[in-house]
């Protein structure tokens, strides 16, 4: 097997455990103490977010971006599609850390809450998805194992 493609199914299986990992860890912490949203709450409840503003819905939104560009990641041709996606996500995913306000209950009251660890390991995730998209996956056989067409036809008959 290619020392690329290892290499760059390391990467991706990396990013992907640090993506699960950052969904057990807490994402926001409340200052006042009173608790704190793992990131699984955050990617199931995240939909909602677009009440409290763009920032964290677009936050949310790229997931999508991180979900599609894992297998576009693999193929020549849409590396070409997987590297702006991604791109789109780190810069769309990045004034995340700036959320300060999240709602604490049902009746809408907002606490005010800090970045917690899972926020800074799921950007992580989202920064070696993309590093590995740079790394070229050979699918395909090399042109050395690829048999060379012979044409025995005689070229003056063509004219």
């Amino acid at each position: 097997m290619n020392i690329l493609l290892i290499l760059k199914l390391s990467i991706v299986a990396l990013s992907g455990i640090l993506y699960i990992i950052a969904l057990a860890l807490p994402a926001f912490i409340s200052n006042t103490g009173e608790g704190m949203y793992e990131g699984i709450l955050c990617l199931i409840m995240g939909w909602m977010s677009f009440t409290l503003g763009s920032i964290p819905f677009l936050a949310y939104m790229t997931n999508l971006f991180y979900f599609a560009s894992i297998p576009l990641g693999f193929f020549r041709t849409t590396t070409y599609i997987a590297i702006p996606l991604m791109v789109i996500a780190l810069v769309m995913a990045f004034p995340a850390f700036t959320i300060n306000e999240m709602i604490a209950n049902e009746g809408g009251s907002m606490i005010e809450v800090t970045s917690g660890s899972g926020m800074y390991i799921w950007y992580l995730s989202y920064v070696f998805l993309f590093i590995s998209l740079f790394i070229p996956g050979r699918w395909k056989k090399d042109k050395a194992d690829v048999r060379e067409l012979k044409f025995e036809q005689d070229p003056s008959k063509i004219y």
